[in-house]
């Protein structure tokens, strides 16, 4: 099976939440760490948030933790959660890749 760096990224951050022990662990330590560019990395962290597999910790000594045990969670939610959509439409120069956040297919489905 094939997948995105996006999804790719957002399992291995988790697993790195996973390992890093009980407090908050900052994006820079979970890029450096798992070699992810952090800006690429933050949008990801944020996709993880909002499907509620991670919390944010603000502050000195915050960062980012699973929310729920990792026995818990299931590597399909975290590549759902960080779900890019791939199409195939036939174009002048042959078949196009459009490439968009399912959530925001979505909208534009029947």
């Amino acid at each position: 099976m094939r997948t995105t760096a996006k999804a790719d990224y957002a399992v291995r951050a988790a697993v790195e939440l996973a390992s890093s022990g009980d407090g908050p662990v900052t994006a820079e330590h979970l890029a450096e760490a798992q070699q992810i560019p952090v800006n690429f990395l933050e949008n990801i962290l944020l996709d993880l948030r909002r499907a509620g597999i991670i919390e944010s910790r603000r502050g000195a000594s915050g960062g980012y933790l699973l929310a729920k045990p990792a026995h818990e969670i299931v590597v399909a939610d975290v590549t759902a959660a960080a779900a890019v959509a791939i199409d195939a439409h036939p174009s002048a120069f042959g078949w196009v890749m459009l490439v968009a956040p399912e959530r925001e297919l979505e909208k534009h489905l029947p």
